[in-house]
Formats: C-alpha cells, structure tokens, sequence
C-alpha cells in the first residue's frame, strides 16, 4: 500500500514538473512575441512560482532531514525532484531576463554542483533538458536564429559540467581512501590485534602503516578465495561483508561480482536484508527463490533478478565477524556441493585470520624489542643527568606527540623535596621550581602510582598540576607517571595534551621506556655523585679550592681573549672560631651550610661560588666590573647579618666580612687579584668586620 502511494506521488510530481516546464518554454515565446505581458499572465506567473517554491521547500525539508539521519543518502527520486524545483526557479528568472546575459551563467554553478554532488544519470538528464529548452530560446522561437550564443552557452555548461564531474570523482576516490584508513585503523581490530613496531615504529603513524600493510596482505588472500569460489561454481556476486566495530553496520570488504551496483563504500544498517539476517541468527541461509529484491539484497543499489542467495557467517575465536555468500540470476542456483564448496571457503578465511594473527604478533614483538632497546641504548648513551631528561622527554614526544612534559627529580638538599629538572612545550622558567607539596604532581611521588586525568580542565581546580603559581596552558588529558628504581622513587614525570592523548598500548610502551629512563637517570645520579665529589665541598656544595682554581683560569683567560671584566669577591665569617668554641663544630658546620646557601641563592647562575678554605668562601662576579661586584658584596653581607641560623637547642646569627678586587684595575693574573681581595679583605676584619672594602 506505501508503495502503490509513493509511486502515485511521484507520478503527481512528474506531471506538475512536466505542466510548469511547458509554462515557462510557452512564457518565453509569448514574452518574444509581446514586450508586455498580459495581466492573466502576471498573475499565473506569481501562482506557478509560489507552487514551484512550495515544493521546493517541502523537498528541501525531506532532504535535509534525510541528510542529517547518520548512515542514509538521498534516494535518486527524491534527489530529482529536488533539483527539478531548483531548475525551474533558474528557468524561469532567466526566460524573464533572457535579453540579460549576465543571468546565464546560474546555469553554469547549477551543472557544476549538479554534476559534483549527484548521481550521474540525473545529472545528465538536466543538462538534455537544459540544452532543448535553450535551443528553443536561442534557435526556433520567432527572429531568434543565435546560434553563436547557443554554442557558447553549452559549451560553458559542458564545461563547468565536466569540471563538477572531475571533482565528484576526486570526492570518491578520497572517500574511497579514507574509509580504507578507517577500516586499517578500527575494522582490522575485529579480526587481529592492533599491536606493532624501531624507536619510529612506535609512533602512531608507523603502526598504522604496518597495520596497513598486514591487512593488505589479509585483502589479497580474500580475494583469492573469493576467485576460486568464482571459478568452481560462477555466480553472478560472490562477496565478503564484515561486521563494523560500532556493531550496528557492515560492509563489503571485497568481492567479485558482474554487476556495477554493488555498495562497496556504504555502511549498510546490521537489521536490513539477508547478511543482516545471517549476522542475526549467525547461521547460514540458502534461498533458492529470492523474494523481496532490492529490499533483501541491500548490498546492491539497483533492482536487480536475483534468484538465488547462498550466505555463510564466518566465526573467530567465537564471535562472528563477516559472512561469505554467493548470489546467482538462476533459480536454485546453489545445490549442496556448492553450499560445502563455500563452506570449505569460509574455513580458508579463518585459518588466513589466524596465520594474519601469528605473523602479525611476530612482527609486533620484533618491532617493539628493537625500538625499546634503540631508545633505551639513546639513554645509556648519554652521561649527564641533564642530557639523560631531555632525550627521555624527546623520545616520548616522538611516540605520543605530547603537547607539553615536564620532569621532576629529588633535590640532592633533601630528602623530600623535588624540582622540575626538565621541560618541553613550556618555559624553560619553569626549571628549578619546586614541586608543592599539595599538587598532583607530588601525590604521585607520594603514592608511587601513575594518574590519567581525561578532561582536565575541568579537574584541575580540585588540585594544581605543580604549584598554585605555575599555570599551565589548556589540556584536555594529563598523564603522570612515578620514575621508580629498586622501590626509590627518583621523580616522576607529566604528560600533557589538548587532543585525547595515548592509546593503551602508547601507554604502555611509555612505562616502560619509564623504567629504562629511571636505570639510566639512577646511572647519570651516580655519575653527577661522582663527578660532584671530585669538584665540590662535600660539607656546604659549592665548589670545591681545586675545581675554584680551575675555573679562575678558564674566566682569567676569556677576559684576556675577549677585553672583558670581572671581580673577585673573598668572604670571611666573623667570629667563627668562637661559634666553634662556644656551640661545638656541628652547629659550625650549619653555619657553614647555611652561608654556602645564601651565597648560591644570592649569585647568578654564570657566577662560580666555592669554599676557599676553612670558613672563608670566594666568589667570582663573571663579566662585573667593580661597581657591580661591591653592590653584589654588599647584599650579600646583609644577607647573611640578616639569617638566623637554627639548630638543635637553639639559634644564632653572625656576620661576615668581604673584600673585593676587579680585573685589570687591580691585577692581570691570578695572584695578584688574590692579594688585593685579601688584603682588602684584612682591611675590613681590621676595621671592626661586618663591612665590605674595596682593593
């Protein structure tokens, strides 16, 4: 009964097209032979209009609700009704403005869209009817006889058709494309694992291209099934359709049929036709006289005698996964030989999934053990700690394509407190903060446990990411993962994106390249620890007298080399023996630390801080003349005036004494800058100390 109506709408809408093409054809000729036209015929005009716009908002409603249905096209009829309002509007201004030419070209963007967007047999008949109409305008009405412009105006529709056509054909083959990345990227899942991969080959994009390659393979073995099955029994259609991951649609993955309607690019609805039925009740079916049509066989896009349908599913590892069938223009085309012919098809289709499986994981386990040794050789390669961090972050970054990372590792002054020692995608500012203790960051040092935070930003009021004071750009994903090397905790490290971030297996290839980074991190702690010892005082951490000489000479030479300046600085604490005497060389040795912690934190980072010897500490002002330097003395004295020193029982404060010197005012090398710091350093204990002099 819906039928038998649709098919009386259509014929209803055909004669009302067929009754207003024949009105405008007949206005033109009336508008030739009468500038002006009667009043009846005003009058028609604006009815015939409103008619045609009435429809074509109607249709306009019914395609585009079709359109914003996911999954559905416009049925061809729909599409031609549709276009014919279009085409009459376009008509019927340009037979009213025929004597303006500028109007014409409408026509031209009409075929172009027409062309580029819709089937091209409806396509075609608009540009026929198009160039009758138009030689009727141009060629056979009264005194007309135009054939230059007929010419020319079919020739610009020709042409802006054919350049629709080559873009419809670009729009295919790129759809084509990308619904073949799509099927690598989720359809494969269904029938083998999705893991691979060379330090490159655990990017994103280098698995999907293995997976690429695997599940090329996997198409040229199905194909040839599906061509011995042609060959043995020669139906018209022999296809395999597989089942989406969404569960809702399937597709055809390949076939070999003597029809050119066959679906290959369309989602076609899991609850339709006899796949459908098959992925239903997952067993086979064999009808030898096929009722329904186009209905039943949904996998072809036109009405086509079919007669007989063989369809068999095909199982792995329990769950169904595609279906295998035949189809034939003959009755009872599929006797039991072919049924078990197809059958012994489907059994070749599994053990190909299951030898795609093994290889697959072979290759997988291959490509992943050389990547990680790579990466981890690239780590262990290097001997600092700071080169150790930066190619750790590096690599991650080539995997995951992280927006930003950030590294923190255990401060050497204690126990408890960490710093950020390495960063991409953020100021390098951010270097040497330290973590609070209240972040997120820390809670996972703490509990030595990653975190996975999808949707951030609207978490991170809850806790901050490093700090209260260190804001960090918009993310829509955060992972922290703790740095652990035999049950210590040596740091731990941030991940940040604006997109969704890692994969389940990116995630796992990063704990792991984790667990290499915290060996090769412990590795650069032992070196620094090492190298430390030779350079540095082990009591206060400032260089030590040795490496302070050494120094000297590399700053004495630049300044010789480049006519630069710098001043020397020599500090004394005042009283210290009495501090010794009175408190006992424990609390002496806090004394000592504290002032190495005030003169670290008072110098720059270009400026080189070391014990010279007993309780005195020198300090060269690189590239400061004197002015400079005795600015820097004397914030430094007021410093150290200003600290009071804690300890066990109780506090204390003291003073201390400097003098300085400056390069060449009061000497080119290294003794003689000695000596006059020093002895303006003897000036100022002598002078009542607590003061800084100058040379």
């Amino acid at each position: 009964m819906t039928t038998i109506t649709e098919s009386k709408k259509k014929i209803f809408k055909l004669f009302l097209f067929l009754f207003f093409l024949i009105y405008i054809v007949s206005l033109k000729e009336e508008s030739i032979q009468n500038s002006v036209l009667p009043k009846y015929r005003v009058f028609l005009n604006i009815l015939v209009i409103l008619w045609i716009c009435t429809f074509l908002i109607i249709d306009s409603f019914k395609v585009f609700k079709t359109l914003g249905k996911s999954k559905l096209e416009i049925k061809h009829w729909d599409a031609f009704f549709w276009l014919s309002w279009i085409f009459l509007s376009i008509l019927f201004f340009t037979t009213l403005e025929f004597n303006n030419f500028n109007f014409l070209p409408i026509f031209n963007v009409f075929f172009a869209v027409v062309f580029a967007f819709f089937p091209l047999k409806i396509a075609l008949s608009f540009f026929i009817l198009t160039i009758i109409v138009e030689y009727l305008y141009f060629c056979v009405f009264p005194w007309q006889r135009d054939y230059i412009n007929y010419v020319f105006f079919v020739s610009m529709i020709t042409i802006f058709s054919i350049f629709g056509y080559i873009l419809k054909k670009e729009r295919k083959e790129r759809s084509i494309y990308e619904s073949k990345l799509i099927e690598i990227k989720e359809g494969a899942k269904t029938f083998f694992s999705n893991e691979e991969e060379n330090l490159d080959y655990l990017k994103a994009e280098k698995r999907l291209e293995h997976l690429q390659s695997t599940y090329g393979y996997f198409e040229e073995r199905i194909l040839k099934i599906l061509q011995q099955i042609k060959d043995l029994i020669d139906p018209f259609t022999v296809a395999f359709f597989k089942i989406k991951e969404d569960s809702k649609y399937y597709k055809i993955f390949e076939a070999i049929s003597e029809s050119d309607y066959l679906r290959y690019n369309d989602d076609i609805p899991l609850d339709e036709g006899v796949v459908g039925w098959i992925f239903k009740h997952q067993k086979s079916l064999n009808i030898s006289s096929v009722k329904g049509g186009n209905r039943a066989l949904n996998y072809y896009d036109q009405e086509l005698p079919i007669a007989s349908f063989l369809g068999v599913p095909v199982f792995w590892r329990n769950n169904i996964v595609g279906v295998l069938c035949v189809d034939s223009l003959q009755d009872n085309a599929f006797n039991p030989d072919c049924e078990n012919i197809v059958k012994l098809a489907v059994l070749q289709i599994q053990e190909t999934m299951e030898n795609i499986q093994l290889l697959q994981q072979t290759q997988q386990q291959y490509k992943e053990f050389s990547a990680l040794y790579e990466g981890s050789k690239k780590m262990m390669a290097t001997i600092t700690l700071e080169d150790n961090l930066n190619i750790f972050l590096e690599i991650i970054n080539q995997i995951t394509h992280n927006d930003i990372s950030i590294l923190a590792i255990k401060d050497d002054s204690s126990d408890d407190a960490f710093t950020i020692r390495a960063v991409r995608g953020v100021s390098n500012e951010v270097i040497g903060k330290v973590v609070d203790r209240e972040s997120l960051l820390y809670w996972v040092i703490e509990h030595k446990q990653y975190l996975d935070l999808r949707h951030y930003n609207s978490k991170k009021k809850i806790k901050p990411l490093i700090s209260e004071s260190l804001k960090i750009s918009e993310l829509q994903r955060v992972i922290i993962y703790p740095l652990m090397y035999e049950d210590s905790i040596l740091g731990a490290f941030i991940l940040g994106y604006k997109n969704e971030g890692p994969d389940d297996y990116e995630k796992r290839v990063i704990e792991i390249l984790g667990n290499q980074a915290s060996i090769s991190i412990s590795n650069a702690f032992l070196f620094e620890k090492v190298k430390n010892m030779a350079t540095t005082d082990g009591l206060t951490g400032v260089f030590n007298h040795r490496h302070f000489q050494e120094k000297f000479s590399e700053v004495l030479l630049r300044a010789e080399r480049y006519n630069e300046k710098f001043s020397l600085v020599l500090l004394d604490i005042d009283f210290f023996k009495k501090v010794n005497d009175t408190y006992g060389h424990q609390v002496g040795d806090i004394v000592l630390k504290k002032v190495a912690q005030i003169l670290k934190s008072t110098a720059r980072k270009v400026d080189i801080v070391a014990r010279y010897g007993g309780e005195e500490f020198a300090i060269i002002c690189v590239n400061d003349d004197k002015n400079n330097a005795v600015k820097f003395a004397e914030r430094l004295r007021m410093e150290i005036e200003n600290t009071t020193i804690l300890f066990e029982g109780g506090k204390l404060n003291v003073t201390a004494s400097l003098g300085v010197a400056s390069y060449p005012e009061d000497g080119k090398d290294k003794v003689s800058l000695v000596e006059m710091a020093d002895r303006a350093l003897y000036k100022a204990k002598h002078e009542g100390r607590n003061r800084v002099v100058l040379a």
